[in-house]
């Protein structure tokens, strides 16, 4: 059985994660190291993923504001609200078995959407791949380009899924 639990529900945590790894350094860092104080300094929520009691997984959301690339009409440039998929991890050995995927179809995109018609305040869900192989996988669930940006010299760019037209 799969479930999802904030990491600021566990007492354990640091026992639970303790082990846990993607082999992506920077999510495995972030969740041992950020993800508690993150949800602490409410700029984030973390969701482990368990199925019985062995955790295969984790996901950060948080909210975004975006500014778009055209100005409107009045010639100001709007900043928009979204929610950010900040972090997908499955655990190494649960890796190339569909389980990403089903974690994007069935827990990720399905709350995004919830946020969306609860608030109308998150105009869609948007994440920043780590490289080719997460924006391969990304693009198969409908993200598109949103915009590139430059970033200390490195183009960084933002993938979107916007709720507005899917609706």
């Amino acid at each position: 059985m799969k479930k999802e639990i904030k990491i600021t529900d566990l007492e354990n945590y640091e026992e639970i994660v303790k082990t846990f790894s993607c082999r992506a350094p920077e999510l495995d860092n972030y969740l041992k190291t950020k993800a508690h104080i993150d949800m602490l300094k409410a700029k984030s929520v973390t969701y482990l993923l368990f199925e019985d009691d062995n955790l295969f997984g984790f996901y950060t959301l948080n909210i975004s504001q975006i500014e778009e690339k055209e100005a409107n009409d009045d010639g100001d440039k709007e900043s928009l609200n979204y929610l950010e998929l900040k972090y997908l991890g499955i655990g190494f050995e649960y890796q190339n078995k569909k389980i990403g995927s089903t974690v994007m179809k069935e827990i990720i995109i399905p709350k995004a959407k919830k946020y969306f018609n609860l608030l109308n305040l998150v105009r869609g869900l948007f994440i920043i791949p780590l490289n080719d192989k997460a924006r391969n996988f990304y693009t198969k669930f409908g993200f598109e380009t949103l915009k590139i940006d430059t970033y200390i010299g490195e183009e960084i760019e933002y993938l979107w899924i916007d709720f507005l037209s899917k609706k």
